[in-house]
């Protein structure tokens, strides 16, 4: 059954390092979290240097209110507001604004934007003929029209399972 609501880690060593979230499914969240801090993939470098240097056991997960969909993002940012959050990036609930990013880190963001290709960099002018010559006039069957769909949609679906915020 899903639960939704605001949840907390918290460290056992050192009570004063807190991590706020919500969730639409707070079990699942909370696995999800667990799974990242262990493949050393976390989002908080922070919470991820401290799950490397003492482990799961010092980690306490509890909720801290439940409350339906539509108020998860008001109660979060009321608890952010509230506690200072130390392994949180964000100080703004459901935002990513105010988070720095290591220069690698933009390159990938940036992608295929403004004529940018492989990790931000610009395609020469032969290049982007080269490529234009290449797919001039090619025709896509039906079948792989749809096969084209499908991918689409099942990463579509993939990328919202794994939300934060769902």
């Amino acid at each position: 059954m899903k639960v939704p609501g605001i949840y907390q880690i918290q460290s056992k060593i050192k009570p004063n390092r807190i991590y706020i979230g919500s969730a639409v499914n707070i079990t699942n969240r909370w696995r999800v979290h667990i799974c990242q801090l262990r493949k050393n993939k976390h989002h908080s470098i922070k919470l991820q240097r401290h799950y490397n240097k003492y482990g799961i056991e010092d980690l306490e997960f509890s909720i801290l209110l439940l409350c339906n969909k539509k108020e998860l993002i008001i109660n979060e940012q009321n608890y952010l507001n509230k506690i200072k959050c130390y392994f949180n990036i964000s100080k703004v609930a459901g935002n990513t604004l105010g988070i720095k990013y290591r220069i690698g880190s933009c390159i990938k963001l940036i992608g295929n934007k403004n004529g940018c290709g492989n990790k931000g960099i610009p395609k020469s002018e032969l290049h982007k003929n080269n490529l234009r010559k290449a797919h001039l006039g090619k025709k896509l069957t039906k079948e792989h029209k749809e096969k084209m769909s499908k991918s689409a949609k099942l990463r579509w679906q993939k990328i919202k399972k794994n939300s934060v915020h769902e």
